[in-house]
C-alpha cells in the first residue's frame, strides 16, 4: 500500500489524517518494546488530535520527517466517521439489522 496515495485520497474526502508510527523490520518506529499489540497503530504525537494533517503539503512535510509512518483517520463528529467493530457472526447480523441500508465500508 502506498501511504501517500491513500492519505491523499482521504484528504480529498475532507478526512483528517492522524500520523501513526510505522513498522520497520518488524518493529515499531517508536522504539519501545512495550507496544507489540499496537505496533504501527499508535500516534506519533502525544497531542495527536491537535496534530492532524488536513492538506497535501502537511502530509508531504510529515512524510519527509517520518518516511515510515503509518496513517489513521480522526473519527467522531469532526470527521463524520465512526468505527463499529464486531467479532462474531451475531455481531455482524446485529450491525446489519441496526444499520440497514446505510453504506458501511469495511476493511
Amino acid at each position: 500500500m502506498d501511504i501517500a496515495k491513500e492519505a491523499f485520497e482521504y484528504i480529498s474526502l475532507g478526512w483528517k489524517i492522524v500520523p501513526l508510527h510505522g513498522i520497520v523490520d518488524g518493529k515499531c518506529t517508536c522504539g519501545r518494546s512495550s507496544c507489540e499489540g499496537s505496533a504501527g497503530k499508535h500516534p506519533i504525537h502525544s497531542k495527536w488530535k491537535e496534530n492532524v494533517i488536513t492538506d497535501e503539503d502537511g502530509l508531504l512535510a510529515m512524510l519527509d520527517r517520518h518516511p515510515h509512518m503509518n496513517i489513521g483517520v480522526l473519527l467522531g463528529p469532526e470527521s463524520g466517521i465512526m468505527d463499529i467493530e464486531f467479532d462474531t457472526e451475531e455481531g455482524r447480523e446485529t450491525a446489519d439489522r441496526l444499520l440497514g441500508d446505510i453504506y458501511t465500508p469495511m476493511y
